[in-house]
């Protein structure tokens, strides 16, 4: 499993600038299959892994969709964003990405239960992307999660 640092500077980093990716393929997801789906539907039923990595390109909207409630489904579900983002530094200190953080409940927003489902979003700062277009670097934006799995997992 790569480190935060590992993950912005190996892959992140790589996929906006159309660089190659080490072996471990990130599968690419809309935003909309994010949170149209339990996260139960997004990783290979039988698998005893405990975090998968998917990239989400960036889009009109996708910013406010991370500081507020995002249901899931016919309301089976909602994505809870907890805190404010914090920086993922380098080695040498240097602000690289900004980490947010979210909890999957079920059922209702008025009776939530609490699942041992997770997401770490991780994402560059405004400055890289004006360093980008300083630089005339043609770029997609994209974004990584991270989605965990506890370790008491109910699949109910």
């Amino acid at each position: 499993m790569p480190s935060d640092e590992e993950l912005v500077r190996d892959y992140l980093r790589n996929k906006i600038l159309k660089n190659p990716i080490p072996a471990d393929p990130i599968k690419d997801i809309q935003i909309s299959e994010l949170f149209q789906n339990p996260p139960n539907c997004l990783v290979p039923r039988n698998s005893s892994d405990r975090e998968w990595y998917f990239f989400i390109p960036l889009g009109e909207g996708f910013d406010q969709k991370t500081n507020e409630i995002q249901c899931v489904g016919n309301g089976e579900g909602f994505w809870k964003f907890v805190g404010d983002s914090y920086p993922i530094r380098s080695t040498r200190g240097e602000v690289i990405a900004l980490k947010k953080e979210s909890v999957y409940f079920r059922g209702r927003i008025t009776k939530p239960k609490k699942t041992h489902w997770a997401m770490e979003l991780y994402q560059l700062p405004l400055e890289c992307w004006n360093n980008f277009k300083l630089n005339q670097q043609s770029v997609e934006r994209w974004s990584v999660i991270k989605i965990r799995r506890g370790k008491s997992y109910d699949p109910d």
